[in-house]
């Protein structure tokens, strides 16, 4: 084969933003083992992540996240085992965080005065995220489900989005089995704490937004 055959870049959310060069060409599949890919990210502001280059075996790339806006452009150019480079193709994109939160904290207080039925997490669409219409109707960005990982453990309590949202809440006590959160709650003393992992999954269990949180027990006096 001569030259390289076209390519095009696509984007979907797997823990992170990640983009992936597509070879639009059926013919060209049995040349793909022979070639590898570049790449450079570049913010709506000019500014590079990466000033060199960064090469992959696998034709995709993890992107830079932020919570404000970040909107930027990927370019990939192929090359092969004899270092000869093809064209760039490129792709703009928002890789803005798509939620916000309330406690915006990762270090969350809650009060002996209020219910351990009640208190949670609330997630809404991000305000930063440029195309609001966009984030609201993309099914890759809706959660399905929130898994809870308590103290970082392989075990998953998943907790139910129905139908698949951009907003929702989700209650300490549903993050936790056998009401752990609620005896904690009840028993513990100020200062005390519980930690969980959450992953926001969509449709097709792929993990929008991973968020670490700590709640912290105050007792009033």
């Amino acid at each position: 084969m001569v030259g390289f055959p076209p390519f095009v870049l696509e984007w979907y959310v797997d823990n992170y933003y990640r983009a992936k060069a597509r070879c639009i060409d059926p013919k060209a599949e049995p040349f793909l083992k022979y070639i590898q890919y570049e790449w450079k990210v570049k913010s709506e502001s000019g500014y590079h992540f990466v000033d060199e280059w960064k090469q992959t075996v696998e034709p995709e790339s993890v992107l830079p996240t932020l919570p404000n806006a970040n909107k930027i452009t990927v370019y990939m150019r192929p090359f092969n085992v004899d270092g000869v480079k093809g064209s760039p193709v490129f792709l703009s994109m928002d890789a803005t965080i798509p939620f916000a939160f309330h406690p915006s904290n990762d270090n969350i207080e809650v009060n002996s005065y209020e219910s351990p039925s009640s208190v949670g997490l609330q997630f809404r669409r991000n305000p930063f995220y440029g195309d609001q219409e966009a984030l609201l109707n993309n099914p890759l960005l809706q959660v399905r489900r929130v898994s809870s990982m308590p103290n970082g453990l392989d075990e998953r309590i998943s907790i139910s989005i129905y139908p698949p949202s951009t907003t929702g809440e989700i209650l300490f006590n549903d993050c936790w089995r056998n009401d752990t959160f609620k005896t904690w709650f009840n028993t513990g003393s100020s200062g005390s704490s519980l930690m969980t992992v959450l992953l926001f999954m969509n449709e097709q269990d792929f993990i929008i937004h991973r968020k670490l949180i700590r709640i912290i027990y105050r007792k009033n006096r």
